[in-house]
């Protein structure tokens, strides 16, 4: 693949990720806002910038195991040995939703559920992490 054919896709990828949620989203009341449940990684930055809400930024920067996920990754992540990495129809078991073969902020984060960070499931031992991650 070429770097335009590359940038090409990237660029096709985020418009796809920006678009208006899944059907399955429902608006929920999150710190006082009414917002969607399935919201995109441009609605939940609009907030988690720092001025609203907490500054999540490293969401879309950094990647490391007990750290915050960064967001659109493919998953799994080309090149990655498929012995790293469960295959994305037990992700979904777990409702680790991927979204248009990316990670996204709902990959990790259910606003419909009223615990703090809104996790999809417990992440006590690293269960989140090791819903898609086998090292």
């Amino acid at each position: 693949m070429t770097k335009s054919h590359f940038l090409l896709w990237r660029v096709v990828v985020l418009f796809v990720l920006l678009l208006p949620s899944a059907s399955d989203a429902v608006l929920v009341s999150h710190h006082g806002s009414m917002v969607e449940s399935r919201g995109t990684v441009r609605d939940c930055l609009s907030c988690h910038n720092g001025t609203v809400a907490a500054n999540v930024s490293v969401c879309t920067t950094n990647c490391a195991i007990n750290t915050p996920h960064s967001v659109l990754k493919r998953y799994p992540p080309a090149g990655a040995r498929a012995k790293d990495f469960r295959p994305l129809s037990s992700v979904r078991q777990l409702k680790i939703k991927i979204v248009g073969g990316m990670v996204t902020c709902v990959s990790c984060h259910n606003l419909r559920k009223q615990e703090k960070y809104h996790l999809v499931m417990d992440n006590k031992n690293g269960q989140l992490c090791l819903g898609c991650h086998l090292k």
